[in-house]
């Protein structure tokens, strides 16, 4: 499985960084090690959809026993994700980051490699120690600028990581006491579904996430930090991070536990979506906006996959982490032309703000039509009618960001540009719905999912 390779490459390439000074050479080192650990997931991802799930085993050791790096739809699909939206960041980031840029450039690519690994990993136990490599990456590139709102954001956000960290160790070492193994294939073969103790010691490691991916109630830490990063770190928080932890959680519930109603996720979705949008209205700062108007958004994704619905929830993730990286890129030109935008971002971000709101025929119009036409089929009346008010709501924060922009010159920004090439790409609705209901038969399919891993 070619697409194993990736991980070392993006790690060694991160370090060889610091050898060099030249910051022509650092920069174009960095895309290309994304760039091509893209093409081994892609050509990867290919052998997945027609051949069934892919395997690595380090070091020679087959699984259990062994670490073992697994690929299937949903997982090559996010890993696809995420190196994409890494390669528009640090392509963006070349316009943005003038100093110190071998420090932040080994820092970001860590922090990649380390989302990437927590979504092509087997086992819990290697699942947190790629958190820990992008947690600690993260840390640093929040506070990468050394002002005193940078070092404050990237404070809180160690703090509320630590202790994330902390219920997710606790809790693989309960697994691993109560079940002796600790990669995901075997405990779905060992685990027993009606055990308390079990359901409590899930419970902590999915509260971990939970903190992670800023779910209500605990999402307070997530505008404090985006607003005190860089544009194109808080781009990665938003895009990359979010998407990698909401990953991690909609693998625990679907194929380790096999939960695919989850009452107290969907209120608690429902609770980030509402206050989300309420807060996002209240704020002034742009990135505070931006911020918890992520927040509200992810309140759709976790309200889908908590009612089941999953391919709908599949196509919003997708469509939420592309749109999140074209607003905050966008919003990132402000910098760099002393307060106004330049005129393509401006209508990048009016674009994506549309899309998010819902408006027809762009893709998030057809996520989020899909999502409540599912709450209405299951009889969740009383969501469909929040989701679609909260909507509304959002058109209104968006467009209060929109209208504080002012026009600037007229430059092309590449990685601006192919994000709205991919948002007008994945308006095609009808097109996608084929290729996600496949990742959605995929991720239902527990016992294929421990055959293709632990067969002999």
């Amino acid at each position: 499985m070619i697409a194993a390779y990736s991980i070392p490459l993006l790690i060694s390439v991160s370090f060889i960084l610091l050898v060099f000074k030249n910051g022509k050479i650092i920069k174009t080192l960095s895309i290309l090690s994304i760039f091509f650990s893209l093409c081994f997931v892609l050509f990867s991802s290919v052998n997945v959809f027609y051949s069934g799930i892919g395997t690595f085993a380090v070091s020679g050791f087959r699984p259990p026993f062994g670490i073992v790096l697994v690929l299937d739809k949903f997982s090559s699909s996010i890993a696809s994700l995420i190196l994409f939206l890494s390669l528009m960041i640090v392509a963006f980031s070349s316009n943005f980051v003038k100093e110190k840029i071998k420090e932040f450039h080994t820092l970001l690519l860590l922090a990649v490699a380390g989302s990437l690994g927590i979504v092509m990993t087997g086992d819990i136990f290697n699942m947190f120690v790629f958190t820990e490599i992008m947690s600690v990456a993260t840390y640093a590139l929040v506070g990468f600028a050394t002002r005193k709102k940078n070092l404050e954001a990237a404070f809180k956000y160690l703090i509320i990581g630590s202790v994330s960290t902390a219920f997710m160790l606790i809790a693989i070492v309960l697994v691993y006491s109560q079940l002796g193994t600790l990669n995901m294939a075997d405990i779905i073969v060992k685990i027993n579904l009606n055990d308390k103790i079990l359901k409590i010691i899930f419970s902590m490691f999915l509260l971990s996430f939970c903190v992670k991916s800023a779910i209500f109630p605990f999402y307070i830490w997530k505008p404090d930090v985006i607003s005190g990063s860089l544009e194109p770190v808080a781009t990665f928080l938003v895009g990359v991070v979010s998407t990698t932890t909401v990953y991690v959680i909609i693998r625990v519930l679907y194929t380790i536990l096999g939960v695919y109603y989850s009452t107290w996720l969907s209120v608690l979705a429902i609770m980030t979506m509402g206050l989300g949008a309420f807060f996002a209205l209240l704020q002034d700062d742009i990135k505070r906006i931006l911020a918890y108007g992520s927040i509200s958004q992810l309140g759709y994704i976790f309200l889908a996959f908590s009612s089941s619905l999953i391919f709908q929830g599949l196509y919003h993730l997708a469509n939420n982490a592309i749109i999140e990286t074209l607003l905050f890129l966008s919003i990132g030109t402000i910098p760099l032309h002393k307060k106004r935008i330049e005129k393509v971002s401006m209508y990048g971000f009016l674009l994506g703000a549309l899309s998010l709101t819902g408006i027809p025929p762009l893709n998030a119009f057809f996520s989020k039509f899909f999502i409540i036409a599912g709450l209405l089929e299951n009889k969740l009346f009383l969501y469909a009618i929040i989701s679609g008010l909260i909507s509304i709501v959002t058109l209104f924060y968006y467009m209060k960001v929109y209208f504080m922009f002012k026009k600037g010159e007229k430059r092309i920004y590449w990685p601006v540009i192919i994000l709205i090439a991919f948002v007008l790409l994945l308006s095609f609705a009808p097109v996608w719905l084929q290729f996600f209901e496949g990742i959605e038969d995929d991720l239902l399919a527990r016992y294929e999912y421990v055959i293709g891993v632990l067969k002999p």
